[in-house]
């Protein structure tokens, strides 16, 4: 009893897949649904349309006609299943399971077409058999045969084989000579078929390898992409809290249009927490703190570490109220949060100052906005912190910080 690779290998030789792999067998697959469409039909149309034009012409027998009605019948069979295939793109689910399947519907197909010449043969004379002949003899190599090798050998070993048996009974044997040689040339030029199957194949492989080609370098590509992307993001950002870097903030400034609010803010005695808990607690503090300010701000907003334990907001299309409204609901809610890390726990709060951008106007030294702000700071931590405060009026445009 066969092993199952032994099995295999002959099953791949009844395809004519031997050695291809998974993939080229799924496009071969399609190659040979595709190529069973309307022009197959149309061609199995006129043969029978023939056949039944010498049928009436000489035996106008109940029985023939029936033989052309299974044979238009069951040609439908493979056109059916082909379309189902098509339809679903299942090709790479077992498709040596499918081709088998074409195997044996070509097999009880060319079986019918290989009885007609032995109810036919017996009623026909002069030159309806050489047509007859010729029709099943095209009937039989005619095909998408490239895709799918097999075929071809089923349907000489089907119609062939009881072609030659009806001409050998029915035919003299100048005829049957004939259909001999006639035989042995189709076999033996079954290497055009392979012919065409090998390069099918090739073309079918360089196809594929040219697929996964473009699949890596697309992927190549979206890592790329990917890897600029998160270089430019590590370019901007703060590594311990997430927030803007001074780089981004300055950006970030140069760009802003008035109405635009700068606010800064600081922890009050940030040292003696480093002291009393370690700097890896007020490292979390640090990130809390941010997290807190991202919930006050708005999308289009900016967050930004100055360095150490000073931020800084950007905040767009905002006037002086809402700025300073900003900045309470920022400090009100850092005043009452608890910071927990580990068994250590504490409550910090901020100092805020706050400088803000006319409607219309542009930043154009970001020096002196900074600066602006930095003066509201430590006017806040002069007067006792955890508090905001505002630079006297005008102070901005006298240090040219916007025009």
């Amino acid at each position: 009893m066969p092993t199952k690779p032994s099995l295999r290998r002959l099953l791949d030789r009844l395809i004519g897949w031997q050695g291809a792999d998974p993939d080229t067998r799924a496009r071969l697959l399609h190659a040979f649904c595709s190529g069973i469409r309307l022009r197959s039909l149309i061609s199995n149309t006129t043969a029978l349309l023939i056949v039944t034009g010498i049928i009436l012409a000489q035996t106008r027998q109940p029985l023939h006609f029936a033989w052309v009605i299974v044979v238009a019948l069951s040609g439908f069979l493979p056109r059916l299943y082909a379309l189902h295939l098509r339809k679903t793109q299942r090709f790479d689910e077992h498709p040596e399971r499918i081709a088998l399947r074409f195997i044996a519907i070509s097999a009880v197909y060319g079986l019918i077409w290989g009885v007609g010449p032995f109810l036919l043969l017996p009623g026909l004379s002069g030159a309806a058999v050489g047509i007859l002949l010729m029709i099943v003899v095209f009937g039989t190599i005619m095909g998408p045969y490239a895709a799918m090798p097999g075929i071809l050998y089923v349907r000489f070993a089907t119609t062939g084989t009881l072609t030659l048996a009806a001409i050998a009974l029915y035919t003299t044997p100048q005829v049957m000579l004939f259909s001999v040689i006639m035989a042995l040339w189709l076999i033996l030029r079954t290497d055009v078929w392979r012919g065409y199957h090998k390069r099918l194949r090739e073309q079918l492989e360089l196809q594929q390898a040219m697929e996964q080609r473009q699949s890596e370098l697309e992927q190549m590509h979206a890592q790329t992409q990917s890897l600029n992307q998160r270089l430019k993001t590590m370019a901007g950002t703060d590594p311990l809290t997430g927030a803007a870097n001074r780089r981004q903030f300055i950006a970030r400034l140069r760009a802003l249009t008035g109405p635009a609010a700068l606010v800064l803010v600081d922890i009050d005695h940030f040292k003696s927490v480093n002291d009393r808990f370690g700097h890896q607690f007020g490292d979390s503090v640090l990130v809390e703190l941010a997290r807190i300010t991202t919930d006050v701000l708005r999308q289009e907003d900016l967050l930004a570490r100055l360095g150490g334990d000073e931020f800084a907001l950007v905040l767009a299309n905002t006037d002086a109220g809402g700025a300073w409204g900003v900045a309470e609901r920022l400090r009100a809610a850092i005043e009452t949060h608890l910071f927990s890390a580990g068994s250590y726990a504490t409550t910090v709060t901020v100092s805020l100052g706050v400088a803000v951008v006319p409607a219309g106007s542009k930043v154009s030294e970001p020096s002196a906005v900074l600066d602006e702000a930095d003066t509201g700071l430590y006017a806040a931590k002069r007067n006792g912190r955890n508090r905001i405060a505002v630079p006297a009026e005008g102070a901005g445009q006298r240090q040219a910080g916007w025009r």
